[in-house]
């Protein structure tokens, strides 16, 4: 999980630790969202409670993903569990 504030951020997720699933989820505020890298990317769209909130995303296979946020955002994401 990552809070995110305002601008411009850009993630790793290749490592091979990542799940399935991912999701951005407005704090406090509504924010006006720009993404890549995600199956279901976000151009412009305003996340807010009540409205739309993006918890059941999933990755293109690009290995990165972008997020542009005009207020803070939580990222979140599943981590794969490794049983030695």
């Amino acid at each position: 999980m990552y809070c995110f504030r305002q601008g411009h951020h850009r993630l790793r997720v290749d490592t091979g630790l990542e799940d399935k699933w991912c999701g951005l989820v407005p704090v406090g505020n509504a924010c006006n969202v720009t993404t890549t890298g995600l199956k279901w990317n976000l151009t412009n769209q305003v996340l807010q409670f009540g409205k739309l909130v993006s918890t059941s995303n999933t990755y293109d296979g690009s290995g990165t993903v972008t997020v542009e946020t005009d207020q803070p955002l939580l990222w979140t994401m599943g981590i794969k569990r490794y049983l030695s």
